[in-house]
């Protein structure tokens, strides 16, 4: 009788949610309801077995998780609180215990739900934000417009949210004519903007709100847990690879921009001068002299693909520095792209000599690390000789005992991350193997960046003796680099 009524609930819900759909949902030319695959609902099942079973902080997916997963879904689709009604975040939160049983009985029903309301939700706000560019702006009000807006409430009205994205369009098109641009530009600019954004939304697939919601459910596990779709995971080899074809630059989405995440060291990007991380790429133009196109609000995989292209070939970027308001300067640059060869990512050694009166000691030897790459693909197929971080670094090691070196320093600060079993075999090699993983995560020190080795005679590895350095953390550091720390501390 109970699973009956649970069934019945969840029913309930479910026509609950589809019921504030917009009725434009029906129209032609609207987007497509999107709905989970079977190898989706299947996909979500099987990841919340291993997560429950296998994470290394085992959280079970029970009513609490589910309300937390359904809140960080929701901020994670309008963190600006900007797109949803107050009455579509109520109703969406009716669910909230469910996640759990709904995945259980592999049925996402809800998390598509509530993306196809999204959907609509854009187009309806896009559309209506072209509109107010067809008037002008009384500059001489007094108004306010609060750009940071994650802790703001939601509209409670359409006429609210009306008001509310008529300051924001107004306070977009403000921030173009500080620049200096004129009316026909601005009109011209941001027309295009918003557009971009609806053409975004017309060609969402399932794979976009199935990627979102399980984002949503691996961040609130842990926020260094990803879940990788099948386009992310294939980047993702990409990277462990350490070759690829491109500028050599690490780019994600953020805010409407994509924005520079890392620069690969030894890549076009990085060797111009030209590029910062957090540095937003608001345009991008092809060969020396081609128009330049607009991509705030484009999705990231369209951007990559203008951005990629053959060797040799110019590509030119519109830059927003990382430290520049939306309406801050912007310029161009142009870079020529090349096949990246990333060894120069790869595990490095250096001798530090010290000189002792006429003497000459190799006090220590560092190892850079820059992140814990593997060539998963070739491991999977059997090949002896594929990359790997641990087995690079276990190289360096025996090369430096043979130096007679003291000690050893690792240096991690520039470690962005990479694959966890590298992580656990690297620090396997100074700690021996055990299960040391989830132990680690609680002692591991927020500061620590490197860490001294030392010979021990008659050991047969090296043990940590001290820790040599305590260096403010890089933006990206990650959790791999946390439990080798932490393991090591």
């Amino acid at each position: 009788m109970e699973h009956n009524l649970k069934r019945i609930k969840i029913g309930l819900v479910c026509l609950f949610l589809a019921g504030i759909l917009p009725a434009q949902a029906l129209e032609v030319g609207s987007p497509a309801i999107l709905k989970p695959s079977p190898e989706q609902v299947q996909a979500a099942h099987l990841t919340a077995e291993f997560l429950t079973r296998f994470h290394y902080r085992p959280i079970p997916l029970d009513d609490a998780l589910s309300v937390r997963i359904m809140n960080r879904f929701i901020d994670s689709l309008d963190p600006d609180r900007l797109i949803f009604l107050q009455a579509d975040v109520d109703k969406f939160l009716t669910g909230s215990k469910e996640i759990d049983d709904a995945i259980d009985r592999q049925d996402l029903t809800i998390p598509f739900s509530i993306f196809n309301v999204y959907q609509m939700r854009i187009i309806e706000r896009m559309t209506f934000a072209r509109g107010l560019l067809k008037q002008n702006f009384d500059f001489s009000k007094q108004e306010e417009f609060s750009i940071v807006r994650d802790k703001e409430p939601w509209p409670r009205s359409n006429a609210e949210s009306d008001d509310l994205w008529r300051k924001r369009v107004k306070n977009d098109w403000l921030r173009l004519k500080l620049v200096g641009k004129d009316d026909a530009t601005i009109r011209k600019t941001l027309d295009k903007r918003y557009e971009n954004s609806i053409e975004r939304t017309y060609k969402y697939k399932s794979d976009d709100a199935f990627q979102s919601f399980m984002a949503a459910y691996t961040t609130s596990v842990d926020p260094h847990t990803d879940y990788f779709g099948v386009k992310a995971s294939a980047e993702f080899d990409i990277s462990m690879k350490l070759s690829l074809v491109g500028i050599g630059a690490v780019l994600q989405e953020r805010d409407d921009y994509t924005t520079i995440r890392e620069l690969v060291a030894g890549g076009p990007a990085q060797s111009s001068g030209k590029l910062a991380v957090g540095d937003r790429i608001i345009g991008v133009g092809q060969g020396k002299d081609g128009p330049i196109k607009e991509v705030i609000g484009m999705r990231l995989d369209e951007v990559v693909q203008m951005i990629r292209g053959d060797k040799g070939s110019v590509v030119r970027l519109d830059i927003l520095p990382a430290d520049a308001g939306a309406d801050g300067k912007h310029h161009v640059i142009t870079l020529v792209r090349d096949k990246i060869s990333l060894d120069k990512q790869a595990a490095k050694k250096t001798i530090l000599p010290v000189k002792d009166g006429d003497v000459t000691r190799k006090i220590g030897g560092v190892i850079t690390l820059p992140a814990f790459y593997e060539d998963i693909q070739a491991r999977r197929k059997g090949d002896k000789n594929y990359k790997s971080a641990s087995r690079d670094v276990a190289k360096l090691i025996a090369e430096l005992k043979q130096d007679k070196v003291d000690g050893v320093l690792v240096d991690l600060r520039n470690n962005g991350g990479g694959s966890l079993s590298e992580a656990i075999d690297l620090t396997g090699l100074f700690v021996g193997k055990g299960q040391w993983s989830s132990n680690a995560m609680q002692t591991a020190k927020s500061r620590l960046k490197a860490i001294i080795f030392r010979r021990q005679p008659g050991r047969g590895r090296w043990a940590c003796s001290s820790i040599a350095a305590l260096l403010p953390p890089r933006k990206f550091s990650r959790r791999q680099f946390r439990i080798t720390a932490g393991a090591w501390s």
